[in-house]
């Protein structure tokens, strides 16, 4: 018999902090709450950064669901003694955080979502987007998961850097254009493949499905930001996730893409979300 499932956890900051559970964009790996661990201290904040089922050292989930991956973070949570948390998700880990404030309901203390993608079938997908969803709804899982093996046998970590620079907005070539950061973001990348495409399967089959949210469970602040020069996901998907849950506040950056927002205004974000 197996055991019971639980994700890879990363924790860091004071031991004794208030807890955030961080959930990575798409694709990724839990090295991405670099944008966050500078502020551990000054905030008091116990960060556990979580890999996705099939991502870093997470082990996949045949045919797994955010419901399954919600379990196997209440697992982890409840043998590190943790009752009360913080959540944020970062673009792909959007549909993560937002399902864990349903499923975990009084325990969570407030909700961010950072240029997060919105539900499919809502405004701001974009036609290539769309189609690509819809291909993977009705394709098995494991037809998918060819695919992915053929696009990342012909993509590079190195490669998919450089086509994803050349289509960023302005602000986001200058976040991207610091040496630091741009290998922060590839060693980020470079992790989420350790385990093939499994991380991105799971990925992209729960992005297009309906999330397994009850919005009247979200008792929370959710604090929703957003940059109107993202060109990754666009600025309507943060107000398709705002009118689904009528209780939260968002805030648009003028200035901002999908990179430069969490980049340059975390500290601005994390403060808001913890105090």
């Amino acid at each position: 018999m197996s055991e019971p499932y639980i994700p890879y956890i990363y924790e860091f900051g004071p031991e004794k902090g208030r807890v955030i559970l961080f959930f990575h964009g798409f694709p990724g790996s839990h090295t991405q709450s670099a944008m966050i661990e500078p502020f551990a201290e000054k905030y008091n904040l116990r960060i556990l950064s979580i890999d996705r089922p099939g991502y870093g050292y997470s082990k996949p989930i045949p045919g797994g669901t955010l419901t399954t991956f919600m379990q196997g973070i209440e697992r982890g949570l409840k043998l590190r003694g943790i009752e009360k948390f913080f959540l944020m998700g970062v673009s792909g880990g959007n549909p993560s955080a937002v399902t864990a404030a349903g499923y975990f309901g009084d325990r969570v203390l407030a909700l961010g979502s950072v240029c997060g993608l919105a539900p499919y079938g809502s405004k701001g997908f974009s036609i290539e987007q769309k189609a690509a969803f819809k291909l993977v709804r009705r394709l098995p899982e494991k037809i998918v998961r060819r695919i992915l093996v053929h696009g990342l046998n012909l993509l590079t970590v190195e490669r998919s850097f450089q086509l994803l620079f050349k289509k960023c907005a302005e602000p986001d070539r200058l976040a991207l254009g610091d040496e630091k950061i741009r290998i922060g973001i590839m060693e980020s990348v470079e992790l989420s493949r350790r385990q093939g495409p499994d991380g991105m399967v799971f990925d992209l089959k729960t992005f297009s499905a309906p999330w397994p949210v009850d919005y009247a469970k979200i008792k929370c602040k959710h604090l929703i930001w957003h940059g109107r020069q993202d060109n990754v996901l666009n600025f309507e998907m943060a107000n398709e996730v705002h009118r689904l849950n009528p209780r939260s506040k968002l805030k648009f950056y003028t200035e901002d893409g999908h990179y430069s927002l969490p980049i340059f205004r975390a500290e601005e974000m994390l403060a808001e979300l913890v105090n």
